[in-house]
């Protein structure tokens, strides 16, 4: 899945290995987040502690089981489940601008627009056509790819048992590209949208009012579009809600969205959620008052008021939602299936919920943090000096973080 970057980009996800989440401090997505030069540290369960820092990150992107950095330098790093071959990154592979990640395979952009792929490539999804040419974009489906070249043209291979690597032949010149499990979107230089691929649940019927496109992402099987005027549309599947967006919504300056529900923070800061209520994650406080930040997984939401303070709703089985007694002065919050993790603003981290696998045992030495992120059962954080560290859960080697 991918997304195309914009100042408020926006992605909406359910219950699919192909999720994409944006947050106020940075995105993760089939594309890399072209964020600024950051990093990623790792802790986790005992046996994984002794881990070499990855440094100066500026994009990442996130595969069924695997995950890609882009650092500074043009270098690639992947960590993971590799059994295709998804982590092992060619040898000499330099020069890289951008990243991709499909269910089983990798994409790089390299700065001179060439393309190269490694991993899965059951359905020719790493067979990089000869004719391609230069590329200013690139996105990963479940087992397909997307270009977009220079000259505005697309260009897809892989997978097309449902159409999605069959460009329509009056496209025409597109200026951003998305790929969903099976579909592919483009938005051509006047806003508008065009989709191909899976339809079975409307993931490609473009809504006939849609007012012209800035930035878009693409689920396992429904779209989301931010017109530029503000407006967030989602079509496709919708059985848990993930596409009813709220009609008083007006033009959030923030979406995130947890397994089977999505949030938003409101023109007025009051908070919006919709999508699948159960455990109460869609039960926003009476008494919330206005928030700076939201975040959300599986079974709870969490949300940073303007005073710093934090409010937690939803299942809290493990904890997950009892906020520590005297927390104040938050700026940023990350949310895992299982438990909660704050940011304040001296950079000091706090997590509270489920520690099975120390996904809440912040290291003693960690130190200042700039930048917080969790995922199903590990917490991830950025040091103020660049460095990153990861702990929790390490099955899938996702607290591995490479040197």
């Amino acid at each position: 899945m991918a997304h195309y970057g914009h100042p408020w980009s926006v992605q909406c996800w359910r219950a699919q290995i192909f999720a994409t989440v944006a947050t106020a401090v940075g995105v993760v997505s089939g594309v890399a987040s072209q964020a600024q030069a950051q990093s990623i540290v790792g802790w986790g369960l005992t046996g994984f502690s002794n881990i070499d820092d990855l440094t100066d990150v500026q994009g990442v992107a996130a595969g069924g089981f695997h995950t890609v950095a882009l650092k500074s330098d043009g270098t690639v790093a992947c960590w993971g489940y590799s059994v295709h071959g998804q982590c092992t990154v060619p040898t000499g592979l330099t020069g890289v601008s951008m990243v991709a990640a499909g269910y089983g395979h990798t994409i790089a952009l390299q700065n001179d627009g060439s393309v190269v792929c490694w991993g899965d490539n059951t359905y020719g999804q790493c067979n990089v056509p000869a004719t391609l040419g230069p590329v200013t974009m690139i996105a990963a489906g479940a087992s397909h790819s997307v270009a977009l070249r220079t000259a505005g043209t697309v260009a897809c291979w892989g997978r097309n048992n449902r159409g999605q690597s069959f460009v329509p032949g009056n496209l025409g010149p597109v200026v951003a590209i998305a790929a969903g499990g099976n579909h592919t979107v483009a938005i051509k230089p006047d806003g508008s949208l065009a989709c191909w691929g899976s339809h079975d649940y409307g993931q490609c019927t473009v809504p006939l009012n849609l007012a012209p496109v800035s930035a878009i992402a693409a689920g396992w099987d429904f779209t989301v579009a931010l017109t530029v005027d503000g407006a967030v549309a989602c079509f496709g599947t919708n059985w848990d809600g993930q596409r009813l967006v709220p009609s008083a919504l007006g033009t959030p300056p923030m979406v995130v969205a947890g397994d089977s529900h999505s949030v938003a923070i409101r023109e007025d800061g009051l908070v919006e959620c919709w999508g699948n209520s159960a455990d109460g994650k869609c039960n926003v406080p009476k008494n919330l008052g206005p928030v700076s930040m939201v975040a959300a997984h599986a079974k709870h939401t969490v949300a940073v008021r303007t005073d710093g303070t934090v409010a937690c709703w939803g299942s809290n089985f493990e904890g997950q939602c009892t906020v520590p007694a005297n927390l104040a002065s938050v700026w940023k919050v990350a949310a895992g299936t299982m438990h909660t993790v704050a940011l304040t603003t001296d950079g000091t981290v706090v997590c509270w919920g489920a520690s099975s696998f120390g996904q809440c045992t912040v290291p003693t030495n960690l130190g200042t943090t700039s930048q917080i992120a969790a995922g199903a059962a590990h917490t991830v954080a950025r040091r103020t000096n660049g460095t990153v560290v990861c702990f929790g859960y390490n099955g899938h080697g996702q607290c591995n973080t490479p040197a």
